[in-house]
This record gives structure tokens, sequence and C-alpha cells, in this order.
């Protein structure tokens, strides 16, 4: 089934990113933390890598609580992405598999 991207909603890209990482040998671990809201959706192990990715439907982003997570993550040597559609999830993962030099349009909230 092809959504129009009016159609597409966050959990279609998340479950497109779990699909890949699964296909690529990855682990895809939905994240969640009881007694901290607004940490990543998903803690994705690829290559050799660990990484987390926010997944948001098409032209949302993080909202303040989790950039401000983000950036406590990202302090401490962690990694966070936003993906909001299927090319940033391809991008995104794309990085990790080749080891690529990470592209400028991937939203890395920095």
């Amino acid at each position: 089934m092809r959504l129009d991207i009016l159609d597409i909603k966050e959990h279609h890209v998340e479950d497109r990113l779990v699909k890949l990482v699964k296909k690529m040998g990855g682990i895809s671990y939905k994240f969640t933390s009881p007694s901290r809201r607004s940490v990543p959706d998903r803690l994705i192990l690829l290559n050799g890598h660990i990484f987390f990715v926010e997944c948001k439907a098409p032209g949302k982003t993080a909202t303040d609580s989790q950039a401000e997570e983000h950036r406590k993550i990202r302090e401490q040597g962690g990694q966070v992405w936003i993906a909001s559609n299927y090319d940033e999830v391809a991008l995104i993962l794309d990085v990790y598999s080749t080891g690529r030099e990470l592209w400028t349009s991937v939203k890395s909230s920095i």
C-alpha cells in the first residue's frame, strides 16, 4: 500500500525505520523510560553503532522537551536523529551502513 505524503503518520515513519533496520541486520528497540519523558522513540544498533531516532510525521518537529532531552543525550556523546519521512529514514540508515559522511539534509537537531 502506497501512502500519499498527507496520509503518512508518525507510526508509518517508525514502522519503515524498524523494517529497514531489521532488513539490514540491525536491532531496533522501542525506547521508553518510565521515569523520564520525551526520550527518543527508538534505540538502534547497526553495524557497530548505537544511536537514537525520534520519528515524526512529515512537517512535524521535536517538542521543546524532546529537543532538551536530545541535547542532554548529545552532551553525553550520544547521537540522536529526527526522521519525519521515508527519505530521512533511508539517509540516516545509509550513513551507518556505508560509513559515509552525514548529509546536511538529514535533520540532526544540533
